[in-house]
């Protein structure tokens, strides 16, 4: 009996170490996150005399390899897909001498991107990260506007479609929760500003 109980404590003890063995050496991950996009008007005021807020959102799915020691690993490299919607309406104008214009423009893309994160703490339960990616995507611009000139009325119209490159640096949060999930908290800059939300399953 005691040899038994014994038997089975060590058979546990060791299927305990062979699962967080492995889980520690889980080396891929998908990730799903969604969020908001825009343009600070900090970075519109050099430009601009008046102008409507800009903002969007955004939906991803990623691709996560982790190195050789797993989620312990300080890199992590990724691939990223998103897909981001960018809209704004109202009135712009360039400056006072300009002509005052009531529009509106849609922007959407579609980015890839391949790059890396650097894990602050990859074996805390929570770790800060800081990456750097680039890529290739296609963007697809509309716009269109009413302007006045001399009493007189004009109305015009914009569209143009062109391969855009991509640059991306993320700067977020993972919590580790457990059970093969990872939390994330990202924001950053993707071809615009960006804060999302999103979970990454580990297999």
């Amino acid at each position: 009996m005691g040899r038994t109980l014994a038997a089975g404590i060590l058979l546990l003890c060791l299927s305990a170490l062979l699962v967080g063995e492995t889980a520690r050496k889980r080396v891929y991950g998908i990730s799903l996150n969604y969020g908001s996009f825009g343009v600070p008007e900090y970075l519109l005021d050099p430009f601009l005399l008046t102008y409507p807020a800009v903002r969007g959102e955004g939906f991803g799915i990623s691709v996560k390899k982790y190195g050789r020691e797993g989620l312990a690993s300080p890199y992590t490299t990724f691939y990223s897909l998103r897909v981001s919607e960018v809209t704004s309406g109202g009135l712009w104008r360039v400056d006072e001498e300009d002509y005052l214009v009531k529009g509106d423009f849609t922007l959407r893309q579609v980015l890839f991107s391949y790059g890396v994160h650097l894990n602050f703490f990859p074996r805390a339960f929570l770790s800060p990260y800081l990456g750097v990616g680039v890529g290739l995507g296609v963007g697809d611009l509309s716009a269109k506007g009413i302007y006045r000139d001399g009493g007189e009325e004009h109305q015009d119209s914009y569209r143009y479609k062109s391969v855009v490159p991509v640059i991306k640096v993320p700067l977020g949060l993972t919590l580790r929760p457990g059970g093969g999930v990872e939390v994330e908290v990202e924001g950053g800059f993707e071809n615009a500003f960006y804060l999302s939300a999103g979970m990454t399953v580990l297999l």
